[in-house]
């Protein structure tokens, strides 16, 4: 008997609201579940739940990326992380390189502002991917 099959969990972390409910919104259209986080508390807890895909903001005024990117090398994630940023693209090869120095799974990365279309392929292609077979019972 074949596991049902159940949706990914995707977290957009960004301190913007507008952008997270943008991603989310995307990203769910593709089939996914979706969180939102922008502050520390929110981050966290969301980090709880375990999520298959982050897509991480660098520049947040409380947490930023990088502190987040240690936090998940501290839980072991394994998460496919995504990484934006509203700066120069050497912001992001940086954060790149300290996720992949962290063992950290870093898949994509995202320059602001965002394309639509581009994003809703990298979802599709991520869901594609995930093992998300309901665990037995």
């Amino acid at each position: 008997m074949s596991k049902p099959k159940i949706r990914g969990l995707l977290l957009s972390i960004d301190d913007e609201q507008m952008v997270c409910e943008v991603i989310t919104s995307l990203a769910a259209t593709t089939g996914f579940n979706c969180l939102q986080a922008g502050t520390p508390a929110e981050i966290k807890t969301a980090l709880d739940q375990n999520p298959d895909v982050i897509v991480l903001d660098m520049t947040m005024p409380d947490m930023d990326g990088i502190e987040v990117i240690w936090e998940l090398k501290r839980r072991k994630s394994k998460a496919s992380l995504i990484i934006s940023s509203g700066f120069d693209s050497a912001v992001i090869s940086a954060a790149e390189q300290i996720a992949a120095n962290s063992d950290l799974r870093c898949v994509k990365r995202l320059d602001k502002p965002f394309d639509a279309e581009t994003m809703l392929g990298i979802f599709e292609e991520l869901l594609e991917g995930l093992d998300i077979s309901a665990p037995p019972n």
